[in-house]
This record gives C-alpha cells, sequence and structure tokens, in this order.
C-alpha cells in the first residue's frame, strides 16, 4: 500500500494523523483498527492513545514505530524484522505462527 492509498484510508476511518518529515504519524484518540489491512507504508508511527488493531498483516514495514497506549495485535504476522522497536504500553500479541524472530528485537 503506498502513503496516498494509506492517507485516504485514514480520512475514510476518521484516524487522526499528520505527515511529519515523510512519515505518517497517527495521534487518534483510542484505538487504531486497521484489522482489514494485509500491508502499511514505510514509515508509520503510532501515537494513539488505545490498542493498534493490524491482525491481517504478515509483515511489518520498514521505519515502523508503536508507541501507542495499549495493545499490538499482530495476529497473521509471521516474521519480525530486525531492529524493531516496541514502545507501547500494553502487550503485543503475536502470531503462534511466528518463524523469524530476529535476535536484536527490543521491547521497551
Amino acid at each position: 500500500m503506498n502513503n496516498k492509498k494509506f492517507i485516504n484510508l485514514l480520512k475514510e476511518e476518521d484516524i487522526s494523523f499528520e505527515e511529519k518529515d515523510g512519515k505518517i504519524i497517527l495521534n487518534n484518540r483510542g484505538e487504531v483498527d486497521l484489522g482489514s489491512l494485509t500491508s502499511l507504508p514505510e514509515g508509520i508511527q503510532f501515537n494513539n492513545s488505545g490498542d493498534v488493531y493490524l491482525v491481517y498483516l504478515t509483515s511489518l514495514p520498514e521505519g515502523i514505530q508503536f508507541n501507542n497506549s495499549g495493545y499490538v495485535h499482530l495476529y497473521a504476522l509471521t516474521s519480525l524484522p530486525d531492529m524493531k522497536h516496541f514502545n507501547n504500553k500494553g502487550k503485543i500479541l503475536l502470531s503462534k505462527n511466528l518463524h523469524k524472530s530476529p535476535e536484536k528485537i527490543v521491547f521497551i
């Protein structure tokens, strides 16, 4: 998915965001439910005050950041790329099918 399509979806779903330095930053109050998506563009930052639902994503794009206040739901994820940072305040719910976990993943 490219940035333009993603921004249109955010507008349709009434999800608050801003664009800064080539990143799309989600500042929604409450949860962000993007459960129907199978892909995301690079450089997305979740700063929302609730859970993030990405239940059909099988992989995470480069530059993704989770700074949300709730859980991150990644039920279909089959691998995690190297050097991903999860700075969310809740649990990270991963798939039982996760078969590639990097050595340098940091959960803050």
